[in-house]
């Protein structure tokens, strides 16, 4: 069995942007906001990881979690982000597996999503997408809203930038100022009382 071409191109996600596990965010916010056929809503950002590894989340679900996290995330490289999940599975284009099982797996598991290379390159990505929902912490606006004026900011995109998004009212210590991701909690933390205020 093996996972044919025309699988591939009928149900793998229409637009990807692959990254390398050292860029940033702020590059793939580039690539994203340069190509305008690229869809915040419909396109995946997918960062290769070492070991035949990958990383892949939709760029809208980014949205609301940077509006929390403050301006500096986009030039972390994208390896570190724990905001950015581990794909599901990894499978070879010549699996044992035969492709509508392989896509019968994923409409069973919600949120998955299933990377498919050949010789060990990425040729797609099949998902069970699952939309973020708006906070309500601060105004929805899009990535191209929050971050574009910091992406054109000439030769180097990593200078010192606030994108203009006001920090929400921590109901814990009742200051203004973005949340902090702790990984082993999963949940953010405020960094004044160090409590939980949303638990993921």
């Amino acid at each position: 069995m093996a996972i044919g071409e025309g699988t591939i191109e009928e149900n793998s996600a229409k637009y990807t942007i692959l990254m390398a596990e050292n860029q940033t965010l702020t590059e793939a916010l580039q690539r994203l906001f340069d190509n305008n056929k690229y869809p915040e809503n419909d396109t995946y950002l997918v960062v290769t990881l070492p070991n035949a590894q990958y990383k892949v989340i939709l760029f809208s679900d980014l949205n609301n979690i940077l509006q929390n996290m403050g301006y500096d995330i986009p030039t972390q490289p994208l390896s570190d982000l724990p905001i950015i999940p581990p794909v599901s599975r990894v499978v070879s284009k010549d699996t044992t597996e035969a492709g509508l099982e392989i896509l019968d797996w994923v409409d069973t598991h919600p949120q998955s999503t299933v990377v498919v290379t050949d010789a060990g390159k990425f040729v797609g990505l099949f998902v069970n997408p699952n939309r973020s929902g708006d906070s309500g912490l601060v105004r929805n606006l899009s990535l191209q809203e929050l971050y574009g004026d910091y992406i054109k900011l000439g030769k180097d995109p990593r200078s010192f930038y606030r994108p203009e998004v006001d920090a929400p009212t921590c109901p814990l210590c009742q200051q203004k100022h973005f949340k902090k991701l702790d990984v082993e909690k999963n949940a953010y933390i405020c960094p004044i009382k160090k409590g939980i205020v949303e638990q993921l």
